[in-house]
C-alpha cells in the first residue's frame, strides 16, 4: 500500500524484536552500571550517547535509499534540522532519566525513556511512508515525552516521600 512504511530488517516481528531489545537495553545498562561519574556528568553524557544511539537508528536505514521524504545524505538540507532538533530533544530524554535515576535513584523515568526508545526504534526502523519519523519527534511527540518523563519523575518523588513521612501521634 502506498504511503505504508516497510520494515527494514526484513519484517514486522524481527522489527518489533529489535525494537523491544533496544528499549530493554536503555532501560537496563543504567540500573547495572557500576562506577558512576556525577549524576550531572553522567547525565550529559550518558544523554549523548543515547541521542546518537537513537539517532543512529534513524540515520543508517536512511543512507543512500532514494525517494524517501528524508532520504541521506541527499535531502540532508531538508532533513538536517529537524535532525538536529530531534537529536537534542532525544539527548534530552536521555539526561532526565539518566539524572534522576543517578541522583535520587528513580526508576519511572527510565521506565518512560525505554517505553519512548521501543516507540522510536519502531518507527525508526520502517522507511517509506508519509512523513519522517524524525521530524514528528523533533517537533511534537519528542518534547511531550521529555515532559511526561519529568512529570513522572517528579511522581515518582512525592510518592517516594510521602512514603517516608512519619506523622506524631
Amino acid at each position: 500500500m502506498p504511503g505504508t512504511p516497510e520494515p527494514v530488517v526484513g519484517s514486522a516481528v524481527v522489527t518489533l524484536g529489535l525494537a523491544v531489545a533496544v528499549g530493554t537495553l536503555v532501560a537496563v545498562v543504567p540500573l547495572v552500571v557500576g562506577r558512576r561519574p556525577s549524576p550531572r556528568r553522567y547525565a550529559a553524557v550518558g544523554g549523548g550517547v543515547y541521542a546518537l544511539a537513537v539517532g543512529g537508528l534513524w540515520a543508517v536505514p536512511r543512507i543512500g535509499v532514494a525517494g524517501l521524504g528524508c532520504s541521506l545524505p541527499g535531502d540532508v538540507g531538508t532533513c538536517g534540522p529537524f535532525a538536529l532538533i530531534g537529536v537534542v530533544v532525544l539527548a534530552g530524554q536521555g539526561a532526565v532519566a539518566l539524572y534522576t535515576y543517578s541522583e535520587y535513584g528513580y526508576v519511572v523515568p527510565l521506565g518512560a525513556t525505554a517505553s519512548a526508545t521501543l516507540v522510536l526504534a519502531w518507527s525508526f526502523l520502517r522507511i517509506g511512508g508519509e512523513s519522517d519519523p524524525m521530524t514528528l519527534y523533533a517537533l511534537f511527540f519528542g518534547p511531550a515525552a521529555v515532559g511526561v518523563t519529568c512529570v513522572l519523575g517528579v511522581c515518582e518523588g512525592i510518592v517516594r516521600r510521602q512514603g517516608t513521612t512519619v506523622t506524631a501521634s
